[in-house]
């Protein structure tokens, strides 16, 4: 049965057709470890997690270092326009998500040195539980990611060496399931075609 719905399937589709979706080269990744922002889905986070840390390995040996931060919505929690930016507890707001996972950026940057961390992924997911509770579309939450990195690299200026948005997909129940890569996939972003593509969705 799929996972995704048929609307997110198709914008799926267009993405990446377009080419705003494209396989990651491995052999072009950094060769250094990454801190992953990342919806705390307890579905589909188990398999982003195993899957990246594959891939990171794959490119970089089984000592890299990949370091997830995990929040609900992934990523576009941490844009201000994002209808999941803050957290709440008994009616009253305790946290703002992009100081949170800002916090632990600089924790990151404390507890490993340099050379284990050095690139932030950011990791948009679908199906995402928090985006379909809210009413925001996959194209909205792309969107929200692009933003919340922009804000990310301004405030840790020169900090990290890359700032990469890469999508996972649970894809189950759909034909790209029986692709090599399996049901659970890893894609790059292409921002500027994304954004054109997405303008046209009327975001």
């Amino acid at each position: 049965m799929p996972v995704m719905t048929e609307e997110e399937y198709g914008a799926f589709r267009k993405m990446r057709d377009a080419g705003a979706l494209i396989p990651i080269e491995e052999e072009r990744l950094p060769r250094s470890g990454w801190a992953k922002i990342m919806c705390g889905d307890g579905d589909d986070t188990p398999p982003i997690i195993a899957a990246y840390k594959s891939l990171a390995q794959r490119v970089n040996g089984e000592d890299t270092c990949t370091h997830p931060i995990t929040v609900e919505g992934g990523p576009a929690a941490g844009c201000s326009a994002s209808a999941f930016h803050r957290l709440s507890f008994k009616g009253s707001e305790i946290v703002r998500f992009d100081e949170f996972i800002w916090g632990r950026l600089e924790g990151i940057l404390k507890i490993k040195t340099s050379e284990r961390v050095k690139n932030v992924a950011y990791m948009p997911h679908c199906k995402c539980g928090m985006c379909r509770e809210t009413g925001t579309s996959i194209w909205t939450n792309f969107l929200h990611t692009g933003l919340f990195k922009d804000q990310t690299r301004a405030v840790f200026p020169k900090m990290f060496q890359n700032h990469k948005i890469l999508p996972f997909f649970n894809l189950t129940g759909y034909p790209e399931a029986d692709d090599p890569m399996g049901p659970h996939q890893l894609w790059l972003l292409r921002r500027i075609e994304f954004e054109r593509l997405a303008e046209k969705q009327n975001v």
